[in-house]
């Protein structure tokens, strides 16, 4: 038996359509590229910064000085309970930086006591409830003398 119908091509796809797509597909590779390369941030040529050789001397005799300045507001009342509790905190915290380099500051009291520091604890201890209860309640005068006593005996 014959048949007069050919029989077509298994299956086929137009060819204009997957150009189209690669075109645009290749297009909006492009435009992104253009766009990070116009839009990236350029870093600042910056002088390289010379470090001053640790200076143990000089970095107690400026914390004792922030702290007799904290005692000198805290006489005259120039600054309430939580706010000297926080300065002496802050500047506690940076003494401890600037002598080893952790940046204590940004640590809280748990991660604190990770660092094996009992003096730095319970100086930190010691300002936290008045730095964060409803009633600030404190000796200010005698967390400032021990934590004077602390930087006068770092060694």
């Amino acid at each position: 038996m014959e048949s007069t119908v050919n029989l077509q091509e298994p299956f086929s796809y137009s060819i204009w359509p997957i150009i189209a797509a690669a075109v645009i597909l290749l297009l909006l590779i492009a435009a992104l590229v253009i766009i990070k390369l116009v839009h990236r941030e350029k870093k600042p040529k910056t002088e390289p910064v010379v470090k001053e050789p640790f200076n143990l001397e000089k970095i107690r005799k400026k914390h004792l000085g922030r702290l007799a300045g904290l005692r000198t507001s805290v006489e005259n009342d120039s600054v309430n309970l939580r706010e000297a509790y926080q300065l002496l905190s802050s500047i506690t915290r940076s003494f401890i930086n600037a002598v080893t380099g952790i940046k204590v500051q940004n640590y809280t009291l748990a991660e604190i006591r990770k660092l094996q520091m009992p003096f730095l604890v319970e100086l930190v201890e010691e300002c936290y409830p008045p730095e964060f209860a409803r009633m600030s309640v404190g000796d200010i005068k005698e967390s400032i003398d021990r934590a004077e006593r602390v930087i006068r005996g770092w060694n």
